[in-house]
C-alpha cells in the first residue's frame, strides 16, 4: 500500500530542473524558476540590502530560511522576519537585511488563490 502511494505521487511530479536564470543586484542574489505557471525562486541577501517598491508589486509569498529582515509596508507598520516564518506581500513595501549575516529565503510570486 505504502509503496503504491509514492509511485501515485511520483507519477504526478514533473521532473526536477535546475535554476533557469541566476539574477545579481548588488547585495542580492536570486536564482529563478517557473514552475507551472508560478515563479519560484531562491534569494541570498547580504547585509545592506534594501530593496523599496513604491506601488503594489505582484503578490508574492515565502519563507525565510536563515538571517533576520524587516518589511515595513506603506501604512508604517513594521515586521520582523526570522528563519522559519512565512510572509505575504501584496502592497507597497520596503524590506531590508537588519542582521550581520545574510538572509536567505524561497519566494513565490504570481499566487493563485
Amino acid at each position: 500500500m505504502e509503496h503504491e502511494r509514492k509511485v501515485a505521487v511520483a507519477e504526478a511530479m514533473s521532473p526536477v530542473k535546475r535554476f533557469e536564470r541566476v539574477l545579481t543586484v548588488g547585495y542580492a542574489r536570486v536564482e529563478v524558476i517557473a514552475l507551472g505557471g508560478t515563479t519560484v525562486g531562491k534569494g541570498s541577501y547580504q547585509p545592506g540590502w534594501r530593496w523599496t517598491s513604491p506601488r503594489a508589486p505582484a503578490e508574492y509569498a515565502g519563507v525565510v530560511l536563515s538571517g533576520r529582515a524587516k518589511v515595513r509596508v506603506t501604512e508604517g507598520r513594521e515586521v520582523d522576519l526570522t528563519p522559519g516564518d512565512f510572509f505575504r506581500v501584496a502592497t507597497a513595501h520596503e524590506v531590508w537585511v537588519v542582521a550581520t549575516g545574510p538572509v536567505r529565503c524561497f519566494v513565490s510570486a504570481a499566487l493563485k488563490r
